[in-house]
C-alpha cells in the first residue's frame, strides 16, 4: 500500500509542496526548531533556482499548475505566462518548429525564459485538431453556430493561416486571414480525404502545428500592441475546453455565405 501511494504522488510532488518535518534539535534555543529535510527539498531548490518563489516557513506553497501561471513573470500578459496555462490544460507546445512539443512545466518554464519572445507552437492531433476556413467564411460559420446554441471549443483568427509559413501579418483586411476552429483529437484528421487540397477548409491533425496566441485577454492584446499576430475570438476558459466535433464546424462552412463580417 505505501508503495502504491508513493507511485501515486510522484506527480503531485512537482506540483505541490510537502511541508518540512520538525525534529527537536539538543541545545535547540527556546522556540527554535531545526527542518528535517524531505524528499522534495530537490524539486524546491530547482524551481527557485529556475525563478518560483521559495516558500517561507509554516507557509502554504501553492504550486497549482494555473498560479504558476500567473506568479511565472510580474507581468501576467507574458508570453511564457500564456504558454505555462496552456500547457497546464494539456496542451503540447513548444517554442519553435524544431522542437518537441511538451506540457511539462518546468520545462515550459525554462524554455520561454531562455527566449521570452519565442511564438507558441501547439502540436495538433493530441489535445484538439483544428479546422481552418477564410476568414470571412469562418466569421460567418462562427455567428451560425452561436445561433444554433452550438457549443464551440476555442476559436482563433490568424493573419497566414494556423500553420503559418510566414512571421507577420497585415491585419484583419488581409484576404490571406484565417479563421481556426479547434476542434475534437482525431475529427478533423479523419476528415481529410473529402476535402480536395486547396478548395476549401483545411484540416490540420497529427503532424501539424499552429501558432497559439501569445496572450489570453482580448483587451491586453489590443494594448500590447500586436496588429497581426493569432489572436482569439474565442478564448479558452479556466478548465479544460470541450471541443466540437470537425463535422459540426465543417457543416456550418458549408452553409455559410461568402460574405464577410464585422469583427467580432
Amino acid at each position: 500500500m505505501a508503495t502504491t501511494m508513493r507511485g501515486r504522488l510522484g506527480l503531485d510532488a512537482l506540483l505541490t509542496h510537502q511541508p518540512a518535518r520538525r525534529r527537536a534539535t539538543e541545545g535547540e534555543p527556546a522556540g527554535g526548531s531545526a527542518l528535517e529535510p524531505t524528499p522534495h527539498t530537490g524539486v524546491l531548490d530547482a524551481r527557485h533556482r529556475a525563478g518560483f518563489p521559495r516558500p517561507g516557513l509554516g507557509a502554504a506553497f501553492v504550486t497549482h499548475p494555473h498560479v504558476i501561471a500567473h506568479r511565472a513573470t510580474p507581468s501576467n500578459g507574458s508570453i511564457r505566462a500564456t504558454a505555462l496555462r496552456y500547457a497546464a490544460w494539456g496542451w503540447p507546445i513548444a517554442p519553435n518548429r524544431a522542437s518537441a512539443p511538451s506540457t511539462d512545466l518546468e520545462r515550459i518554464f525554462a524554455a520561454w525564459s531562455r527566449t521570452p519572445d519565442a511564438p507558441i507552437m501547439a502540436a495538433c492531433g493530441i489535445a484538439f485538431d483544428v479546422v481552418e476556413a477564410d476568414a470571412a467564411l469562418g466569421r460567418t460559420a462562427l455567428i451560425r453556430l452561436d445561433r444554433l446554441g452550438v457549443e464551440l471549443g476555442p476559436v482563433l483568427w490568424t493573419a497566414f493561416g494556423c500553420a503559418p509559413t510566414a512571421s507577420a501579418g497585415l491585419g484583419d483586411s488581409d484576404p490571406r486571414a484565417r479563421i481556426g476552429f479547434l476542434v475534437r483529437v482525431g475529427t478533423a484528421a479523419a476528415l481529410r480525404a473529402l476535402i480536395d487540397p486547396g478548395t476549401g477548409p483545411v484540416l490540420l491533425g497529427s503532424g501539424d502545428r499552429v501558432e497559439l496566441p501569445a496572450v489570453l485577454d482580448q483587451q491586453r492584446f489590443h494594448r500590447a500592441g500586436i496588429p497581426s499576430g493569432p489572436r482569439w475570438l474565442r478564448a479558452p476558459g479556466p478548465e479544460r475546453p470541450a471541443f466540437p466535433a470537425a463535422h459540426v464546424v465543417l457543416g456550418a462552412l458549408a452553409l455559410a455565405p461568402h460574405r464577410a463580417f464585422a469583427t467580432i
